[in-house]
């Protein structure tokens, strides 16, 4: 490659190219190469000289190519989200072709100097939908349907730790008992207790087990686990009877074998931690800030820390890879500068980088590698081959750069909230501090210099500490705060005192005395310097929980509609990445997402996919939840309605609302108070009504039935059928949710007053019909009948 000579060219030949990538077939048409190509092209026409002695306090040439570099990188997640909204497959060579020839046309108009950006922007989005479509191709593997339980002989690929035990995931070589099902690749299985602790990836096991497919989400719109297991090639998930035998499959192969070597490696730095600090929250989050194993935090400490605004710290990610790659940096650098024959011969900067380099990428195998510390390692991985290169590493240009790798690899992370909440803070931290940072220098020009007294200068350089943590607290609390309330209902109202209160112990104490335990461990002197952590970890949990106390809520807000959130996101990014008078244009969509946010009225039913709990508002419109035991289910539809987890339990169904016998149980589901359709009609769809002579609303009447010999008294009782039985097909309830429409997951229903009558205006299933490769096959609804 040429070095850069000056011109816009040169630029962008020596600066902007990617890191080679291929697709797994190495096509000219992949979408690596098609992203790769765009990028380029976009960053040949971006690349302008600032001219001499212009304003420092606006965007140079170089920070403006850096935001378009950065919206070829949205173009292209624009992209993959238009692929995986589409309502059917499309074909794959059709979009590959498209994909192809777009680059040839873009690369013919760019020769001739007539490529607009607006052309650039639409490749790279078309792009986004090839690298979707290219990745659903080439994970295809078979998805159990229907729930069984089989003997499995495979081998082991993963172990996670639990709080109860472990998690295997195996890769599967026989399993009897599936009957015409298509065996998984891939199972994902509980393990309770201490049985098969010792497994590590590439033992062979064989094992008794209860499977069922990857189940869906709880509610319309919800975190779908189905869709992130069918691209990690896990066909079933379900939980193991008794021990695991250990078999002998054979050599597991040169990457499992690494791979072990990792994991173990992994498990004795968090036994260490155990032996140093004593089984704890202490010596769970130090192994997760180490080694990334976060399954043995307690359930308090993880909502102490999230209601605190601190649940970043336990996400290795940019602060703990710039202090571990950066102190070794420094450590390696420093050495040999004290050896002057080496510091005379040897380009130290650029050595130190190789060896920064090879750290940050063992501490990334070591810490599970997880989206924010891929993101991370990538940046840092740019900044420190800069270095050796004689290359100016710079921020937004590695944020786009990484985004573009890393979903062009796997498109489906654009939807996992780690992406989502790690790229959101990164760019408006980067985009803050670049303004910040022009403004600063701008006016240190204009200032004259002062000798202030030493008081004043300590003074001086607390403010300032203190003004960066708030600053960095609130930005980040923004970018990400709206992400975390669409997926989990949920922000932190005192996120910034959290952070003012704990930062300085993560940041002072906590992470350095963890990579100086990394260092030292080889040398068995570990064990001092994870006491200093544990002690930095116990300060940060008591800032934690004194936080979370101070709020009655437990940050809970409810559930933010759908298209509310991409609006306020989009808002956010607006006002930080936009420039001058332009940025009042973010008020837009914020109030467009308000509105929505105001205007959005939740279900008053909620079914699960079983058929076997529902969750209906009582005459006084609170949402209250069948049965014993709040579960993971019916903690979602509480958290959506607003409910904190203090206040579960008050939120159970009372027998005036319910009543239950051996056979099942018939609830009563009011509507909303104040609600009526807007035309004052009936809604079309209103399969159930209800009404009293007076005019007022009575409720609807869900049946349960548990047993077949309930089922014909509330088909003919019933408003609404919900069960885990087959319905007959002379059924005459209006409205049946059984086990034919289970394909459809479970369901939310609304209901609207008309007239005086009580109607079912809605329901939505929490499995829409598609034909998409993750989805299930699909059973006509109890409701067509």
């Amino acid at each position: 490659m040429q070095r850069g000579d000056g011109s816009a060219t040169g630029v962008a030949a020596a600066d902007d190219a990617p890191p080679g990538t291929m697709s797994p077939s190495g096509s000219s048409l992949s979408p690596v190469r098609a992203a790769a190509t765009a990028n380029r092209l976009l960053a040949t026409l971006a690349a302008r000289r600032q001219p001499t002695g212009a304003d420092e306090s606006r965007p140079s040439g170089r920070v403006a190519e850096d935001h378009r570099l950065l919206q070829v990188a949205f173009a292209f997640a624009a992209g993959i989200a238009l692929y995986f909204q589409l309502p059917a497959e499309p074909s794959l060579a059709l979009v590959l072709c498209l994909a192809g020839g777009g680059l040839v046309a873009a690369t013919l108009a760019h020769r001739r100097g007539r490529l607009p950006r607006a052309a650039v922007l639409a490749l790279a989005l078309f792009c986004g939908v090839s690298a979707g479509a290219w990745r659903t191709a080439s994970v295809a593997a078979p998805v159990l349907e229907q729930p069984r339980s089989a003997t499995l002989t495979g081998r082991v690929i993963e172990r996670v730790p639990t709080a109860a035990g472990s998690q295997l995931v195996l890769a599967l070589y026989s399993a009897e008992g599936l009957g015409r099902q298509a065996m998984p690749n891939r199972v994902r299985l509980s393990l309770r207790g201490t049985s098969g602790g010792d497994l590590l990836p590439g033992d062979g096991v064989r094992l008794r087990a209860r499977l069922q497919p990857p189940s869906g989400p709880v509610r319309p719109g919800g975190y779908d686990f189905a869709f992130a297991a069918y691209f990690r090639g896990i066909g079933a998930t379900g939980f193991v009877f008794g021990v695991p035998e250990r078999v002998d499959l054979g050599p597991p192969g040169a990457w499992l074998t690494f791979m072990a070597a990792i994991q173990k490696l992994r498990l004795d730095v968090a036994r260490e931690a155990d032996a140093a600090l004593g089984k704890g929250d202490e010596s769970a989050i130090a192994a997760a800030l180490l080694v990334g194993l976060r399954g043995e935090i307690s359930r308090q400490a993880e909502a102490d820390l999230r209601e605190a605004g601190l649940s970043h710290v336990l996400s290795i990610s940019g602060l703990h890879m710039v202090l571990f790659a950066g102190g070794m940096y420094a450590v390696v650098l420093g050495g040999l500068a004290l050896f002057p024959a080496l510091a005379l011969r040897l380009p130290l900067s650029r050595v130190a980088a190789a060896a920064a380099l090879l750290a940050a990428t063992c501490y990334l195998l070591l810490s599970g590698a997880s989206i924010a510390t891929q993101r991370s390692y990538v940046m840092i991985a740019l900044v420190f081959i800069g270095l050796m290169t004689g290359r100016r590493g710079l921020s937004l240009r590695s944020v786009a750069l990484s985004a573009l790798l890393l979903l062009a690899l796997r498109p489906e992370e654009l939807f996992a909230p780690g992406f989502q909440m790690s790229y959101a803070a990164v760019i408006c931290l980067i985009a803050a501090y670049g303004d910040y940072g022009r403004w600063s220098r701008s006016r240190a020009r204009q200032r004259k210099p002062s000798d202030h007294g030493l008081l004043r200068h300590l003074f001086h350089r607390t403010w300032t500490w203190v003004a960066g943590i708030s600053a960095t607290s609130l930005i980040a609390g923004l970018a990400t705060g709206i992400i975390a309330a669409h997926h989990f209902d949920r922000l932190a109202p005192y996120g910034l005192l959290g952070n003012l209160l704990a930062m300085p112990a993560v940041s002072m104490i906590i992470m350095p005395a963890g990579v100086a335990a990394f260092l030292l461990q080889p040398l068995g002197l570990a064990a001092p310097a994870l006491s200093v952590m544990g002690q930095g970890i116990a300060f940060m949990l008591a800032a934690a929980s004194f936080t979370a106390s101070l709020s009655d809520s437990d940050g809970v807000i409810g559930q933010l509609p759908a298209f509310a959130g991409p609006l306020l996101t989009v808002a956010v990014f607006w006002a930080f990445l936009a420039e001058g008078p332009q940025r009042l244009l973010a008020a837009g969509p914020a109030l467009a997402g308000l509105i929505l946010w105001g205007l959005d009225r939740p279900p008053d039913i909620y079914v699960s996919d079983r058929g076997n709990q529902i969750a209906a508002r009582d005459s006084e419109g609170t949402l209250r939840i069948t049965g014993g035991r709040i579960g993971f289910t019916a903690e979602v539809w509480l958290t959506g309605e607003g409910v904190s987890e203090r206040r579960f339990a008050s939120h159970r169904q009372s027998a005036d609302q319910a009543s239950c016998d051996p056979l099942g149980c018939v609830v009563a589901a009011y509507p909303p108070a104040k609600s009526r359709s807007p035309d004052g009609r009936p809604p079309e769809l209103g399969p159930g009504r209800r009404h009293a002579p007076s005019g007022d609303p009575l409720p609807l009447h869900i049946a349960m039935p548990r047993k077949p010999d309930a089922l014909e008294s509330d088909c003919l009782a019933a408003d609404i059928l919900v069960t885990g039985l087959t319905a007959p097909p002379d059924c005459a309830a209006p409205l049946i949710l059984d086990g034919a429409s289970r394909s459809l997951g479970g369901a939310a229903l609304w209901l609207e007053i008309v007239a005086g009558e009580t109607r079912v205006s809605q329901v939505r299933y929490t499995r829409p019909a598609g034909k998409r490769p993750w989805q299930l096959p699909v059973t006509e609804p109890g409701a067509s009948r």
